[in-house]
């Protein structure tokens, strides 16, 4: 399941591509942000809680939280 979205980071507009990543359900990281590539992989409880959100400022919140991607992840949103 994905979501796209437009968000503002620091004063550029970038185009989101936030998804749910079942490899992270039950582990201690919630999600990532793949800056490079404007990707976000989240766990459930964190994706249904972000889609929930109507807020744009705790939406915002939620993104910035996140960790930054590492390659070596083996954490797959395409």
């Amino acid at each position: 399941m994905r979501i796209t979205i437009l968000f503002i980071h620091q004063g550029e507009l970038i185009r989101l591509v936030v998804a749910y990543v079942p490899s992270l359900d039950g582990t201690k990281q919630e999600g990532f942000w793949d800056k490079e590539h404007n990707r976000i992989g989240m766990s459930w409880r964190l994706f249904s809680d972000f889609r929930k959100e109507r807020d744009n400022a705790m939406r915002r919140k939620i993104i910035e939280s996140l960790q930054p991607y590492i390659e070596q992840q083996l954490f797959s949103i395409g």
